[in-house]
């Protein structure tokens, strides 16, 4: 019967199944990489005593699931550089009270797995059979898998599903699963299908072929459910492309969300054995349930602002209440009472002052405090949007314009004045809903390389025309306001 433990690292979740691990090992984390010496029947080395001198004291840290050793009993001889666990040394024991207790102790152990074997073969429960595995802040339990099921911790990793990913013995099939907890808020459909998205371009790169399946339900809630086919890669040690060996496999995704968590779980096979793993693979999601740990939980409530295009042709959102459109001085709407915990910023600019393509422009501020709580500084974010001739290409247009900008504020024949690719500072999954085109970029001044400029561009097409969010920052100001630019860019829809 599996039994879970965390790993020694406090600062990793990542659930170690004990039926699975040989019986003396040294453990490494898929996760963190923390190495530990693992023996079954022992306490988990914590922290502490994995960073202490070899040779120092220790103390005897009892794991829930697994029976700490007796008082002044010792850990076997370890084969490493360093000791198992070092214990305490206790009072020493006469032969005949550790003989008893040993007796003892075996006693009791025999007559509770029989009387736990007959209970459970009572219910018609297989004694042997999946333990739950339950998580209370995420809310969900799973009731585990049998035997016949393995790790795959590299993939696991590579995909970022940190629930599980097991794979099926003997067979080329999979399932794995995720989950994120919002918080505040229910995540927004598009970025379920971002995280969908992710995972199946990481694993199956540019072989897929997916198709959603409407009206389908995962634990009880309605679930964004994809069927994809694909080749994947059997030989990932190899680097020509030429010998690699590909393999034909068929999968489903499910994810959905409840209480301020998202879900999902994905699993795949071989496609010419795809009619006979499908049946073990829906069983195994079927295995997942929702708790009733956030019963009292309730979003936050946030006053959002819309606002429509001048020519009713598409919105942009204002999700964080924090943004204030450009407008004249002399528009009397621009005079109004400041709105929930956004700061007053009258914007007295309009967008095509800023550029001829304008059509509405934005800015937001973000105060920095000191440790009193008083401001101690503050930075600009500000968004134009934009409407471009259509070229088939939105996102492209978008990042071509952008450079446009940009050149007018240099001279002419400045050279390297480019946008790069740029990675999140807090790793936020850049939404889609299948048409919009979303990307975050990097701009360095050639002229003074230490200045940056973070990009968010969001773009979609409108009619016969490209409407375009252009929204930047400096970049070392980016961590703090990364996720308003994401939510404003992303939130742009056609009427």
């Amino acid at each position: 019967m599996s039994q879970f433990f965390p790993c020694p690292n406090p600062q990793c979740d990542y659930p170690f199944d004990s039926n699975v691990l040989p019986p003396a090992a040294m453990v490494t984390c898929p996760k963190c990489a923390t190495r530990f010496p693992y023996r079954a029947g022992f306490p988990i080395p914590t922290m502490e005593q994995l960073q202490a001198p070899v040779g120092s004291p220790g103390g005897q840290v009892p794991v829930a699931g697994f029976a700490a050793p007796a008082p002044g009993a010792t850990a076997p001889a370890s084969t490493g550089e360093r000791p198992v666990v070092n214990y305490a040394t206790g009072r020493r024991m006469n032969n005949a009270l550790l003989t008893g207790l040993l007796v003892g102790g075996f006693t009791l152990f025999l007559v509770l797995a029989i009387v736990g074997f007959l209970i459970f073969n009572k219910k018609g429960t297989d004694f042997f059979g999946p333990t739950p595995f339950r998580d209370e802040r995420l809310n969900f339990t799973f009731k585990g898998f049998d035997s016949g099921w393995e790790e795959d911790a590299q993939l696991r990793e590579s995909l970022q599903l940190n629930i599980f990913l097991r794979k099926k013995a003997g067979a080329n099939a999979w399932i794995g699963m995720y989950a994120h907890d919002f918080d505040t808020r229910e995540p927004r459909p598009n970025e379920l299908r971002a995280q969908i998205d992710r995972r199946l371009r990481t694993r199956f790169k540019n072989t897929l072929e997916t198709r959603e399946v409407p009206g389908l339900t995962w634990g009880g809630q309605p679930a964004i459910a994809i069927e994809f086919s694909a080749n994947y890669d059997t030989t990932p040690e190899i680097a020509d492309e030429e010998s690699k060996t590909f393999l034909s496999c068929r999968g489903e995704v499910y994810a959905m969300t409840y209480k301020g968590v998202a879900y999902l779980l994905i699993f795949w096979g071989d496609a010419k054995d795809w009619d006979s793993l499908k049946p073990e693979l829906v069983q195994v999601r079927s295995r997942f349930e929702l708790g009733k740990f956030r019963e009292k939980w309730k979003p936050q409530q946030l006053s959002t602002i819309t606002y429509t295009d001048p020519k009713d042709r598409f919105t942009i959102t204002d999700q964080n209440e924090i943004w204030r459109m450009g407008r004249s001085p002399d528009d009397p709407e621009q005079k109004g009472p400041r709105k929930g915990n956004a700061i007053r910023n009258d914007y007295y600019i309009l967008p095509k002052e800023i550029d001829p393509a304008g059509i509405m422009c934005f800015r937001a501020i973000k105060k920095f405090l000191d440790k009193g709580g008083n401001e101690s500084g503050r930075t600009d974010v500000k968004a134009l949007v934009v409407e471009l001739p259509n070229t088939g290409d939105p996102l492209a247009s978008a990042k071509n314009h952008v450079l446009e900008r940009i050149r007018r504020d240099y001279p002419e024949g400045t050279e390297n004045l480019t946008l790069e690719d740029a990675n999140s500072p807090n790793e936020i999954e850049l939404p889609s809903d299948g048409e919009l085109k979303i990307g975050r970029f990097l701009f360095r001044d050639p002229l003074s390389r230490d200045d940056k400029t973070y990009w968010i561009i969001a773009a979609r097409v409108v009619g016969d025309k490209t409407i375009a969010v252009e929204i930047d920052v400096p970049e070392k100001y980016a961590l703090p306001v990364e996720e308003w630019m994401v939510n404003f860019a992303s939130s742009l829809q056609p009427k």
